[in-house]
């Protein structure tokens, strides 16, 4: 008796990997009007997004859940590719990694790193681009501590990443997000 096996030959990327280890989206994969992050009070939210597939992973405790591994609160992954036939078909999503903090922005971008350099997103697929937002509800009044500066500085050179400090209840366009991105490409 020979048995058979028929695979669904997927792109590579972000999105069809995370398939494939077994993950699943939440939210689901669909096209929203905005996608919306919320922990203790503290919210990221995207908006203007109704032309655009999108979906979330839950990082924390789900995607990565070794103990003592420090990892993000989610991801969202964003298909760019909007007039394509099947979605992802072309690889080019957005990977826009979201940590959510009260006070200490330091330990969000420690943890936005350490999910950076997990072996599941250490590698950055040629047509992917990639961000960090940092959420949190108290940032340096100047806005750039020496802390802050540095990461600015490393994320582009060590991960082809863009980070974002940005405070709670300050909405994301996502036109003005895929600018920023391509812009610093």
């Amino acid at each position: 008796m020979i048995l058979r096996t028929t695979y669904i030959k997927l792109p590579m990327g972000t999105y069809n990997d995370l398939l494939r280890k077994g993950f699943n989206p939440n939210p689901e994969l669909m096209k929203r009007q905005e996608f919306v992050v919320d922990e203790n009070g503290c919210e990221f939210r995207m908006k203007e997004m109704e032309a655009y597939f999108s979906c979330g992973f839950q990082i924390d405790g789900y995607v990565i859940s070794e103990e003592g591994v420090r990892r993000c609160d989610k991801l969202m992954l964003i298909a760019l590719d909007k007039d394509q036939k099947e979605i992802g078909e072309n690889g080019q999503w957005l990977r826009v990694f979201i940590e959510l903090k009260g006070a200490n922005v330091g330990r969000a971008i420690s943890q936005l790193e350490d999910t950076l350099k997990h072996e599941l997103f250490a590698s950055l697929p040629k047509e992917e681009k990639q961000v960090a937002c940092a959420v949190a509800k108290s940032i340096p009044s100047n806005g750039s501590s020496p802390e802050i500066a540095k990461a600015r500085e490393r994320f582009p050179r060590k991960y082809k990443c863009l980070l974002k400090i940005i405070k709670p209840g300050s909405p994301q366009t996502l036109a003005k997000l895929i600018n920023l991105v391509y812009r610093f490409a």
